[in-house]
């Protein structure tokens, strides 16, 4: 996979809030936005098991699983390449609040990170709900 274009940077990507009553089993579907530390406009449609990622103008499909039994929640992506494979994208994912979902991918895209970083972090990104 292009890591321009999908290296967190790109992708992509929770624990709630006191009094926030969302979760993130149900709250995730849907379509979220975001600006990656790279500058690029990211884009995720979450439908079922289905997913589309788009980054400026280019867009990927696959499927992605979500474990939220984990804290924070285990989120895999398995993106559709343009060249026929898939590639698997271990990540955490948090519901800030019903609107807003952080994501954060590993450094290599291949290892699960074990906690958020600061917010500028490279390889992690704070969506806002469109839909």
């Amino acid at each position: 996979m292009n890591k321009g274009i999908f290296g967190f940077g790109v992708i992509l990507a929770t624990t709630l809030l006191a009094g926030c009553s969302t979760s993130i089993d149900t709250d995730i579907q849907g379509r979220w936005q975001g600006t990656d530390a790279a500058g690029h406009q990211i884009t995720l449609q979450f439908s079922n098991e289905d997913l589309a990622l788009s980054q400026d103008e280019r867009t990927l499909v696959g499927t992605w699983t979500l474990d939220s039994s984990r804290d924070p929640a285990h989120l895999t992506l398995k993106m559709h390449t343009p060249s026929g494979n898939i590639q698997e994208v271990p990540m955490i994912a948090q519901m800030v609040s019903l609107h807003k979902l952080r994501l954060r991918a590993g450094s290599d895209l291949k290892s699960r990170p074990t906690r958020f970083a600061s917010d500028d972090a490279p390889n992690q990104i704070l969506l806002k709900r469109v839909d």
